[in-house]
C-alpha cells in the first residue's frame, strides 16, 4: 500500500487529512435557510428512551456514531465543547473536519463541515434538535443538508442519504457517553 494512503488509514493521519480539502462553512445565523434550499437534504425523526441531556451527551461524545460501519469515532482538536469548538469524524477511507455552531445543551447542537479528505462537498450541515416527550424520552429531529462538487440527482441522493441518517440515529438510543464534559 502507497505511504500516503497508509497514513490516511492511521488514525492520526486521519486529523491531517480533514483538512486537506477545505469547504464553505455554514454559520450559525445561515443554518435553517441552508438546511431548507441545499441541493441535497434530508430529516429523520426518532423518540429515544433517554432524556435530552443524555442525548446532547451522546452526540459530543467522541465514540458518537462508533456504531455505524467504518466510523471509530470523533477525534476533538482540543479538550473544548461547545460553540466552536473542532473535531474530525474518523473513518479509514474519509475524514472530515466539523465546527460546532450551535450549541444549547439538551436543546440544540448545530455543524458545519469545514474540510474533508476527498473533494466531495461543497458545504454541509447537520443539526440536532431535541425536546422533552413523555416519561423522560428525547424526540430527536436531524436535519442535513451538502452541497455535493458533483451534481447528485434528489432522487437518488436523498433517500440514500436519510437511510445513512437514520441508521446513525437509531444507535444514539444505546449510546452511554463515555465522559463528563465541560
Amino acid at each position: 500500500m502507497r505511504s500516503d494512503v497508509r497514513k490516511w488509514l492511521l488514525p492520526g493521519g486521519a486529523v491531517a487529512a480533514a483538512s486537506r480539502f477545505r469547504l464553505e462553512p455554514i454559520p450559525a445565523e445561515r443554518s435553517d435557510d441552508y438546511l431548507a434550499t441545499a441541493p441535497v437534504t434530508a430529516s429523520v425523526h426518532a423518540e429515544l428512551p433517554m432524556p435530552p441531556t443524555a442525548v446532547f451527551d451522546a452526540l459530543i461524545d467522541e465514540s458518537c456514531f462508533s456504531w455505524l460501519a467504518g466510523v471509530s469515532g470523533f477525534r476533538y482538536d482540543s479538550p473544548h465543547r461547545g460553540l466552536g469548538a473542532t473535531r474530525v469524524l474518523l473513518n479509514p477511507l474519509l475524514a472530515v473536519r466539523e465546527e460546532f455552531t450551535t450549541y444549547r445543551v439538551g436543546e440544540r447542537l448545530d455543524y458545519t463541515f469545514t474540510g474533508m479528505s476527498v473533494p466531495a462537498l461543497i458545504s454541509a450541515v447537520e443539526s440536532y434538535e431535541l425536546q422533552p416527550v413523555a416519561q423522560g424520552s428525547t424526540l430527536l429531529t436531524v436535519r442535513v443538508a451538502m452541497t455535493p462538487r458533483i451534481p447528485v440527482p434528489r432522487m437518488i441522493a436523498r433517500p440514500l442519504h436519510r437511510a445513512f441518517t437514520a441508521q446513525a440515529v437509531r444507535g444514539l438510543g444505546r449510546a452511554e457517553p463515555t465522559a463528563e464534559f465541560p
